[in-house]
């Protein structure tokens, strides 16, 4: 995107790059618009132009977003490979569903006891952001919901090694969660 306000220069550099641009050949992933602010003030443009692009750029992504979010379908990483594959055909890029997507998709099963749908969100989602010692504590607890002591022990224990290092979380809030871990896993060995 590139825009212009009420600058003299802008205007002439602006009026060139549109020009070049709706002359220019069309390249796939290459998504350029121009828009001009006239009335705005030189340095107001920058935000008026910001947001909408944004929006605009990534429109696709959050109405395919949307349906993966909407589907009552299993969640696996064949429907996450599509997504990305999707994204990649569309930017040039796999860009994935990112961390609170993941992690809401991962709840949604979860809040309907489909525990296995909610564990493989959780899974990828730790695949892109192995930080997220929160997920290793979801899947523990869904193993522990399913009766899957073992499982569960398993998870919080990873989750705890996590936590050991990790710089994703504050001090307190490590803290607490570890309390938290500790706490759960003493119901389970008794």
């Amino acid at each position: 995107r590139f825009i212009t306000g009420d600058s003299t220069t802008d205007t002439k550099e602006y009026t060139l790059m549109n020009s070049f641009l709706t002359k220019a050949k069309p390249v796939k992933n290459f998504d350029w618009k121009g828009v001009a602010f006239y009335n705005a003030k030189h340095m107001a443009v920058p935000g008026l132009g910001v947001m909408p692009s944004l929006l605009e750029i990534f429109d696709y992504w959050s109405d395919e977003m949307n349906k993966v979010l909407q589907s009552e379908q299993p969640f696996t990483s064949d429907v996450y490979d599509g997504f990305r594959q999707k994204m990649k055909n569309h930017y040039g890029d796999g860009i994935g569903l990112g961390l609170a997507v993941l992690n809401g998709i991962g709840y949604k099963f979860y809040n309907v006891q489909k525990f296995r749908d909610a564990r493989t969100a959780w899974l990828l989602l730790l695949q892109d952001y192995p930080l997220f010692t929160d997920a290793y504590i979801n899947i523990a607890n869904s193993y522990s919901k399913e009766g899957n002591k073992t499982a569960a022990i398993d998870f919080y224990e990873k989750a705890k090694q996590e936590l050991s290092y990790n710089g994703f979380y504050g001090k307190e809030q490590r803290q607490e969660m570890l309390a938290d871990i500790e706490a759960k896993l003493k119901v389970l060995r008794n």
